[in-house]
């Protein structure tokens, strides 16, 4: 009996002193900042509001990037009331991506066209990426994109969801499209329609609702040569543009001397 109650405290002895292996992982940008969603505001409670936010300023550093009068058009929606449900959907005249950079564009998280050193309103490449992951991860729907840039002239319609496990885009749909089934009546422009989960009280909701209004406004008043349109279940609302004087474009500058 002595015996085997020795043998038994040696074993736990054994196992106590056993090193356990360090295992080392490596996490997609996507899947990092959908676990940790709220470093970049996208909360339950914020998503809408974010969504929009990254929406316009997105179409306006588009715009601006070549000295172009921004018009923006936005609409938020109720889909399914029932699923809580949202579409949301923005679309500008500004510069457009190119057709083969359009899908790391909108899904493939730090991508960007903006890592240079100057001024503007983007930068790590997040917002939009944030929007498409959350409706491939929320919904069954795929984000869709209408894009013409200044290169090339012609409109392209992609239908993408974002492999969060790989921070690859996933393109389910493209094809070049023109007379009826195009969206973009300029020379250039950028438009993306996403379907977003926001489960809100109505309590919630409405001061969501108020936010994005002040927002909006508040945008008008400070790019005064933007006409900004925004549509939602209640109206639509236009924020006339009041002059055609635009600051000058940003330059890059050389990084500071150390």
């Amino acid at each position: 009996m002595k015996q085997k109650a020795t043998i038994e405290v040696a074993a736990a002895q054994t196992k106590t002193t056993t090193k356990e292996k360090v295992r080392y992982d490596k996490k997609a940008e996507s899947e990092f900042f959908v676990d940790n969603s709220a470093l970049a505001g996208f909360t339950t409670e914020r998503i809408l509001y974010m969504a929009v936010r990254e929406l316009i300023e997105n179409s306006l550093d588009s715009c601006e990037i070549e000295h172009i009068l921004p018009w923006l058009s936005l609409s938020l929606k109720m889909l399914d009331s029932a699923n809580d449900l949202w579409t949301i959907t923005c679309e500008d005249n500004g510069i457009g991506v190119p057709s083969d950079k359009v899908p790391v564009a909108v899904c493939s998280f730090l991508t960007s066209g903006k890592y240079v050193e100057k001024q503007q309103r983007g930068l790590f490449g997040v917002g939009l990426k944030m929007i498409a992951a959350f409706s491939t991860k929320d919904t069954i729907h795929p984000l869709k994109v209408w894009s013409k840039s200044l290169d090339e002239g012609s409109e392209q319609y992609f239908e993408l969801r974002t492999d969060i496990s790989t921070n690859k885009p996933i393109v389910l749909a493209k094809k070049a499209v023109k007379g009826e089934e195009s969206r973009i009546a300029g020379d250039s422009g950028f438009r993306v329609e996403a379907v977003l989960h926001a489960k809100l009280s109505p309590i919630t909701r409405n001061n969501i609702k108020s936010k994005i209004n002040e927002y909006i406004s508040q945008t008008s008043v400070v790019n005064p040569y933007a006409i900004i349109e925004y549509e939602t279940d209640e109206g639509k609302v236009t924020f006339d543009r009041r002059t055609e004087v635009m600051p000058q474009p940003a330059k890059e500058v050389l990084p500071q001397r150390l």
